[in-house]
């Protein structure tokens, strides 16, 4: 019955709003395909590996914007924003330890109660999210590094401009990741 199905959901505190506000909504997800919607390059989505490294990249790269966008102000919010970036570097070391490794899950979850007891509440559930779909958890370090590169590389150029270099990346969200290195003659 309806009782059943609240009883199963996730409880959330307000710690967490300035994160998943910023993740999900904007300058995350949300914007991220109504921008592309009406400005991208590729409008209709390829569904690739690649092209969800782009997606959960820009998302992840967004949360270092949080501060400089006014949020994560309560420490509460700031070490929630903090503990999901150590959760995404555990993520990423259980998946290659599962798929890798040919660890199990009690080894898993014993390498993640030794590194990282603060993520118990969610331990079972990303495990078992990394069984079921590898290489995912991945996406959003790595889409996030490529593109925290090309701001590094082009921030040295005199004309660098963060807004343009923004709509720049999100213009080509549809696109496999690497398409950032093809078309790099939009970022100037």
């Amino acid at each position: 019955a309806a009782s059943d199905v609240y009883k199963r959901q996730e409880q959330y505190n307000l710690a967490q709003v300035d994160w998943l506000y910023i993740h999900e909504a904007i300058p995350g997800h949300h914007y991220q395909h109504v921008i592309v919607d009406n400005y991208g390059i590729c409008r209709n989505q390829i569904d690739t590996d690649s092209e969800m490294a782009f997606t959960e990249g820009w998302a992840a790269y967004t949360e270092t914007l949080g501060q400089e966008l006014g949020l994560f102000q309560d420490p509460n919010s700031l070490y929630f924003a903090v503990k999901w970036q150590a959760l995404r570097a555990m993520r990423v070391i259980i998946d290659v330890g599962i798929h890798s490794e040919g660890w199990s899950i009690k080894q898993a979850s014993d390498y993640w109660m030794r590194h990282f007891p603060e993520g118990q509440d969610v331990m079972d559930r990303e495990i078992k999210r990394i069984q079921q779909w590898p290489m995912q958890v991945n996406t959003y370090v790595y889409g996030k590094y490529k593109i925290e590169q090309l701001k590094l590389r082009l921030k040295k150029q005199k004309s660098f401009n963060e807004i343009e270099f923004h709509k720049n990346v999100l213009s080509l969200t549809h696109l496999p990741l690497n398409s950032v290195n093809y078309y790099s003659k939009l970022f100037k």
